[in-house]
């Protein structure tokens, strides 16, 4: 997040390169990290400023730096036929599996809502701030 908000504030090619770089790093610590990607450009497309953003060269050498960073871990799941996702669907196939996924992703999920919540909250005051500042300038 903080190579996002770097990126984001500063614009830079330098910024994109260490925000693409994260972003890899998270994506192979583990797979559902896409998530955390996924809600960066998220984040960045709902943005109210997010045009001076994408006309950076920021996003662009970001999303260059992270598909050429996972390049060989691409080209190796497709030539070992995709074992950690082969791994992954055998938990499906363990008896009693339904209540185990469902014990996995309700951790997941958990895991993902509470930062969730607790940014939502830490951003109240800001949002209201921003929010006056609008109504006294008006």
């Amino acid at each position: 997040m903080l190579a996002f908000l770097n990126a984001y504030q500063k614009r830079t090619a330098l910024c994109g390169m260490a925000l693409g770089v994260a972003a890899a790093a998270c994506t192979m610590t583990i797979y559902s990290g896409l998530i955390g990607v996924a809600a960066i450009g998220l984040a960045a497309l709902l943005h109210q400023d997010r045009w001076r953003f994408l006309r950076s060269p920021a996003p662009w050498v970001a999303a260059v730096v992270y598909c050429v960073a996972l390049t060989p871990h691409v080209l190796w799941l497709i030539k070992w036929n995709f074992p950690t996702l082969q791994w992954a669907s055998s938990l499906a196939e363990q008896p009693g599996s339904p209540w185990h996924t469902l014990d996995y992703l309700g951790h997941h999920f958990a895991l993902i809502a509470i930062p969730a919540v607790v940014g939502a909250l830490l951003l109240l005051p800001w949002r209201t701030r921003l929010r006056e500042g609008r109504d006294a300038t008006a």
